[in-house]
């Protein structure tokens, strides 16, 4: 090809007097950067069901993985020990067990399920394990909704805490009631987002650690606040230094997985 069709070829007019720039096409921006190097290489594959429940802000990570393999049915039930002879679920010792017996057929493991259901306000499809997590998955797919981490967080935390007292029967020989594990799942959700700065109260009884008094910039004006979010209690003192004024306040949560109110109430000022 002779340069004179290349030249032909080009179809704008070259302008002197701009700079030459150069263009990323890797990137919406046209600017270059690593992420859109990665997205360029690696291959686009379509979302998996049910991440959002496992992988978001306030999840805890071996939770998340053991629920990951509870909702592939790879969990190592009695049912997948090749050669096991002992076949009879310890949690009730009433049924083979299975995933879908474990997590939803076991009258142990279901009372549990009411509770912690009832607390978070979950409603679960009738039927096996597989479709009621298919379900969920389906209902609660916003990773960045408040009310649907907490979903996720409410559920790896029962399922993580009912496998270790499967595990801790079987090996250990160590054997605790439903309501003990009932407390272990709220204390690790509570204990959670009091890590993310929260004083936790569930049910008048503090679970969570308090938080003390702590010293923030706030409007006067500022008296109601509201979000989506929806079954825990939450309450903490806080004292608020509003310019030259400082004022002692109570917070008060009420959160469910459909609606929240945070009410603020002054309680005195100097």
């Amino acid at each position: 090809m002779d340069l004179n069709l290349m030249w032909d070829l080009v179809t704008f007019q070259p302008r002197n007097d701009l700079q030459d720039t150069y263009k990323w096409n890797g990137n919406s921006t046209g600017k270059f950067s690593i992420r859109s190097v990665w997205h360029q290489l690696r291959p686009i594959n379509p979302k998996v069901a049910g991440a959002s429940l496992l992988w978001h802000a306030w999840h805890i990570p071996r939770f998340s993985f053991i629920l990951w393999l509870a909702a592939r049915g790879r969990l190592r039930t009695m049912d997948r020990l090749h050669g096991n002879s002992q076949r009879v679920c310890v949690l009730c010792n009433g049924h083979d067990e299975n995933h879908d017996h474990l997590f939803f057929g076991c009258s142990f493991s279901s009372s549990i399920w009411l509770d912690i259901s009832s607390r978070a306000q979950i409603v679960w499809q009738a039927g096996n394990w597989s479709q009621a997590w298919q379900d969920i998955a389906v209902r609660c797919s916003n990773k960045n909704n408040p009310r649907h981490r907490l979903v996720g967080l409410a559920l790896a935390s029962s399922i993580y805490h009912i496998w270790k007292e499967r595990n801790k029967r079987i090996f250990d020989q160590h054997f605790s009631n439903s309501q003990k594990i009932r407390d272990d799942i709220v204390n690790s959700v509570c204990g959670k987002l009091g890590g993310l700065g929260v004083g936790v109260c569930l049910d008048g009884a503090a679970v969570g650690p308090l938080m003390g008094p702590w010293k923030a910039k706030l409007p006067c004006s500022v008296s109601r606040l509201s979000s989506a979010l929806g079954g825990l209690s939450f309450s903490w003192q806080m004292g608020l230094r509003l310019g030259s004024q400082e004022c002692s306040f109570s917070f008060e949560f009420v959160v469910g997985f459909f609606s929240v109110m945070v009410v603020v109430k002054a309680t005195g000022g100097s």
